[in-house]
């Protein structure tokens, strides 16, 4: 026995809603077609005058962003706050780079009195 795919809509608002597989034989109800809806479509699809309509790609992506924002609104997401030993090792690295920031000076300091005083006679 062969299977066909029967497509469904809300008979009141015509939006598709899903899909399911029959027998053969099946008669189809009230907001049901066995005809498939064409690839590429977006959402809302509608079954209108025996066909499956989509919304506009450039609709339905701005309809995308809107519900994102309006999620993002709805739902904010405060961002997550360092624990007490995350802190402390911050803080350690920025002691860490500021120790080397000094440390690379006073050896610049030494490397140029060192030639200063090779330039100016010292040590032959």
């Amino acid at each position: 026995m062969t299977q066909t795919a029967v497509y469904m809509y809300d008979p009141s608002t015509f939006v598709f809603t899903g899909s399911k597989l029959v027998d053969d034989g099946y008669q189809v109800q009230e907001g049901e077609t066995t005809l498939q809806p064409t690839d590429g479509l977006y959402q809302p699809i509608k079954f209108s005058n025996g066909t499956w309509v989509g919304t506009p790609q450039a609709d339905w992506e701005t309809q995308q962003k809107a519900d994102y924002e309006a999620y993002i609104k709805a739902h904010p997401e405060e961002a997550p706050k360092p624990s007490a030993d995350q802190q402390a090792l911050a803080q350690l690295a920025l002691v860490v780079a500021q120790n080397k920031t000094d440390q690379d000076k006073a050896n610049a300091q030494l490397l140029l009195a060192t030639a200063t005083s090779q330039i100016n006679g010292g040590t032959k």
